[in-house]
């Protein structure tokens, strides 16, 4: 559940593209799962021609929260040029309780420091050297694949090799055609939407036996539409799948005003 919550709230920050400035841009979700209001989560980003800048705050909530006991608080910054370049990514907070962090400083020979709290998990195989070569955190992970949508229009097309601290994985999305967000007293957005399928391929750094990811990873379906003066691509809904339920996340709050699709794109009939 803790896994499905976090990739949940790394999706929630997706929505970067190429403004021609400084653009800022806030949003609040909630999440559900098994019909409970499950995690709340609030991001803002900074986002310029050559920088970015990403903070957020994630909290269980209700009877998920009394069995989880999450919290993150959440910063990332990064140049943007030839290549999404993270500098920082740092998380800290708790989960059932116990203080969790990790700091994942970017050098300019492509190593990466980290700097995790607990140190290793025993049950969890360090991820090698080798393949942290090349990879960048999740949220820069969605700063790389929306750049390509500020030229294309197209969000949902991609694979990025990622690397939490403890997790090596690749981030894959794919776009399924175009869908409509039904009005709802969940969400502020209703409306055409592109629709994404999310896949994390595992490849190393993962529990043998996780106790709430006892299955194979599945595909997660995204909504995105465009919001703001540089039409930054925002998730509106997100439907997955966890141990505790069928997870459903709903746009509850955004300081920008939605934008038209536009490149000829129109929601399915």
């Amino acid at each position: 559940m803790a896994t499905a919550l976090t990739r949940a709230a790394a999706i929630g920050l997706l929505g970067i593209g190429l403004p021609a400035s400084a653009e800022t841009l806030g949003a609040r979700y909630e999440i559900y799962t098994g019909g409970f209001k499950a995690l709340s989560i609030e991001a803002r980003a900074v986002v310029s021609d050559h920088t970015y800048d990403v903070e957020a705050g994630l909290k269980t909530l209700g009877v998920i929260d009394s069995i989880l006991r999450f919290t993150q608080k959440l910063e990332v910054r990064g140049r943007i040029g030839a290549a999404t370049t993270p500098l920082l990514y740092l998380t800290d907070g708790t989960f059932f309780g116990n203080r969790r962090s990790t700091r994942l400083d970017y050098r300019e020979d492509g190593r990466i420091e980290a700097v995790l709290h607990p140190a290793q998990d025993d049950d969890r195989p360090p991820v090698p050297d080798d393949m942290k070569l090349g990879s960048i955190d999740p949220i820069s992970a969605f700063i790389a694949l929306n750049r390509a949508a500020a030229e294309t229009g197209r969000p949902c097309n991609g694979k990025v090799p990622v690397f939490d601290g403890r997790r090596r994985f690749n981030l894959v999305l794919e776009e399924d055609g175009l869908g409509v967000v039904e009005p709802s007293h969940h969400t502020v957005f209703s409306g055409a939407a592109v629709r994404c399928k999310v896949q994390m391929e595992r490849l190393a750094g993962f529990q043998p036996n996780p106790q709430f990811n006892t299955k194979a990873p599945r595909i997660s379906i995204l909504y995105v539409a465009r919001f703001g003066d540089g039409a930054l691509w925002l998730p509106v809904r997100l439907e997955s799948d966890s141990s505790f339920g069928y997870v459903v996340g709903h746009l509850v709050e955004v300081d920008a005003p939605v934008r038209p699709l536009g490149r000829g794109l129109r929601p399915a009939s």
